[in-house]
């Protein structure tokens, strides 16, 4: 098989076990209202999150590419999701709202250099 074959193959197995891993407390909790980011597909998924966490009436969650998030909008919490840890776009908004809102990055490396307050690096 290619990577890219190799890569679509390993796609079920990734997902139940992030589903496992997003059981952490590190979430946002019900009624949170949440912001999330990210770039490309990251930013699909953050869009399909989003619509899904409000339809199960989780709490009021806004998608956003990362360059257009409106980093003084009141949100409880910004979750970024970056595959690598390493896009601009998301640590430019990590360290724009650093300090003043809760963040969560969830990334599939664990070597973000610190740019978010928590992080989960998906094991997959």
């Amino acid at each position: 098989m290619t990577f890219v074959e190799d890569e679509i193959a390993s796609q079920p197995a990734c997902w139940a076990a992030a589903v496992e891993q997003a059981a952490s407390s590190l979430l946002p909790s019900d009624g949170e209202r949440v912001a999330v980011v990210g770039c490309g597909t990251s930013w699909f998924v953050a869009q399909a999150y989003a619509a899904l966490r409000e339809a199960a009436g989780r709490g009021e969650t806004d998608a956003f590419a990362a360059s257009e998030t409106p980093a003084d909008r009141g949100y409880a919490r910004i979750v970024a999701i970056t595959r690598s840890g390493t896009t601009t776009e998301v640590l430019g908004l990590l360290d724009r709202v650093r300090g003043r809102v809760p963040t969560l990055a969830i990334t599939a490396d664990d070597g973000h250099g610190g740019a978010v307050t928590k992080t989960v690096a998906l094991t997959v």
